[in-house]
């Protein structure tokens, strides 16, 4: 078995394969044995790197904080009306 990475135009694999022969193509990197080479990994002047992780999304509001959320806003929005609401009648 041979084992190559696959990259794209920018050096990063796509892709690591075992096949059944050799391969040269350009965008084929032939790894040897010890090469722990993963996808996303990044090959540039004859060495692979592994990028920095990307950083985790904030995580979603739990059901409870964001029902809480929404009863705030309901009460500003309630207390606005009120207020619009006596606004009409002291002009009207």
């Amino acid at each position: 078995m041979y084992k190559y990475a696959q990259i794209d135009d920018a050096g990063r694999c796509v892709a690591v394969s075992d096949l059944s022969g050799v391969v040269d193509i350009p965008h084929m990197i032939a790894l040897s044995i010890e090469d722990d080479v993963q996808p996303g990994d990044i090959f540039g002047n004859g060495v692979w790197t592994r990028p920095d992780p990307l950083p985790q999304p904030d995580p979603e509001p739990s059901a409870q904080e964001r029902i809480d959320q929404l009863e705030s806003q309901n009460l500003m929005l309630m207390e606005a009306v009120a207020d619009l609401y006596e606004m009409m009648l002291g002009a009207g």
